[in-house]
């Protein structure tokens, strides 16, 4: 344990007679027999005047056995327990390992304990040392207790932060769930709680500075007056003065760019998050923006009747393609990337030359807004969904329509080709999604109504909802 705490758990000591006679090394290095006698028999390796445990994992066994050692602990009478309120922390034990709710958990002996090691040291650091205690919990019942003794100490006492920060990271790690649990007031900063189920959990006034939350269940959690200075949730924000809009990934993940409210894109880079470039010129709301399948362009299209085509590299602008009489509401790359589709509420689609910025041909035939563009996987088509409540299939080759899929009972939000190209997807604002044969152009199939709760398809029509 000295060699833990003096050297924040550095597994090598050096020893110097002259230099460290008078240190926390003397008694256990100096040259005294018994003391020599005692370190042969113990499992250190010497090497000159450095000494050390012959594997790591010695050290920290033994750390775990100074945080709680189960030949020292012993049960007291239950009647010294203290009963907690409706699921307090004392209550998950007797819910989690005792079977119900109402019976009382056993108290151990010794109470928290300023000298053990949990109390001043943060082991997040660690993974073998919290692997020991993990085990441990799964183990000996009286060291869940002692656990949640720490996190019940730190409600009163700021002191126990470290311990009860400690005592929280090892009882997510052992799979401890506080769904509905009283933790208000609780200090637990820079705890691990990665995972961790915490539904309906009551923080509020705690001390969560610091706290690692990534993957963490927090449903209907109340966090009100809490502490959450530098709290992880597994995001990275990317301060921006204005809304953000549009949010894309690069094919191969170098680069992001992010739609503004302000009308601008702003390109990053994913290896340092550090702004490449803002690219300024559209002069109204931005509705798509999409990457070239090189990764090396972007297009994006906008409530200004234009669609702007852009270098990465450079932040240049290469085209802007005017020549729709409304707003443009999709626009999509070719999969060879020489061809960009756009689709507008003047009814059209335009498809245009990506080097040259030239537009090649309009696409007429619906009868209101075009709300989406989609080119097939092997590019000899294009489909097109409108508010005319139709998804029109295009030859890309001829230029002609191929198919008027009709079949949903309002406009038609969107639509995706599967992987082989032989089927579609449109999604509708009747709340259906049908599939689509594209060589027939018939209606393979239309699932019942989504459930306006959970979001999936429900199989009763009636009531709109399934039995969520």
């Amino acid at each position: 344990m000295a060699i833990y705490k003096e050297q924040d758990g550095q597994p090598i000591v050096t020893y110097s007679r002259y230099k460290d006679e008078s240190s926390w090394k003397a008694p256990f290095f100096s040259r005294e027999e018994e003391k020599q006698i005692l370190r042969e028999s113990c499992p250190l390796i010497r090497n000159g005047n450095q000494h050390r445990f012959i594997h790591r994992s010695l050290l920290e066994y033994g750390v775990s056995l100074a945080i709680f050692d189960p030949e020292e602990w012993k049960e007291r009478p239950k009647s010294e327990v203290v009963s907690g309120r409706r699921r307090s922390i004392s209550s998950v034990v007797s819910s989690d390992d005792e079977g119900t709710a109402d019976e009382e958990p056993a108290v151990i002996e010794k109470g928290p304990d300023f000298n053990s090691p949990i109390a001043w040291r943060r082991f997040m650091n660690a993974p073998s040392v919290l692997q020991f205690l993990e085990e441990r919990v799964h183990h000996e019942p009286l060291f869940k207790q002692q656990l949640l003794d720490y996190i019940e100490e730190s409600k009163k006492d700021k002191r126990w932060r470290k311990a009860a920060a400690n005592a929280m990271t090892i009882l997510v790690r052992a799979g401890t769930q506080f769904n509905s649990t009283d933790l208000r007031g609780i200090r637990i900063p820079h705890a691990n709680l990665s995972y961790g189920v915490f539904d309906s959990v009551q923080f509020q006034g705690a001390d969560l500075r610091h706290v690692d939350f990534r993957g963490t269940w927090l449903k209907r959690v109340n966090l009100n007056d809490a502490q959450m200075a530098s709290a992880q949730f597994g995001e990275l924000p990317l301060n921006q003065d204005h809304r953000v809009k549009e949010c894309v990934y690069s094919p191969d993940g170098k680069t992001v760019v992010i739609g503004l409210g302000n009308y601008n894109i702003c390109v990053y880079s994913t290896s340092y998050w550090e702004p490449l470039w803002t690219l300024e010129g559209h002069r109204d709301r931005l509705t798509r923006i999409v990457y070239s399948p090189d990764g090396n362009g972007i297009a994006s299209s906008s409530m200004d009747r234009t669609v702007r085509v852009w270098n990465v590299l450079t932040g240049v602008c290469l085209h802007v393609l005017r020549g729709h009489d409304g707003d443009v509401r999709d626009v999509a790359y070719s999969p060879e990337g020489d061809q960009l589709a756009s689709a507008c509420d003047d009814k059209t689609v335009k498809l245009w030359d990506v080097e040259s910025g030239e537009r090649r041909h309009t696409l007429v035939g619906h009868t209101y807004w075009v709300r989406r563009v989609r080119y097939s996987p092997k590019g000899s088509q294009i489909v097109s969904c409108s508010y005319d409540f139709t998804l029109r299939l295009w030859s890309i080759g001829s230029k002609e329509c191929l198919h008027v899929l009709r079949g949903h009972t309002s406009f038609v939000e969107s639509v995706a080709y599967s992987p082989q190209g032989d089927q579609l997807a449109s999604a509708g604002f009747d709340k259906t999604v049908r599939l689509w044969d594209v060589a027939s152009g018939e209606c393979l199939r239309w699932p019942h109504p989504i459930c306006q709760l959970c979001h999936v398809f429900t199989n009763r029509q009636s009531s709109g909802f399934c039995q969520c």
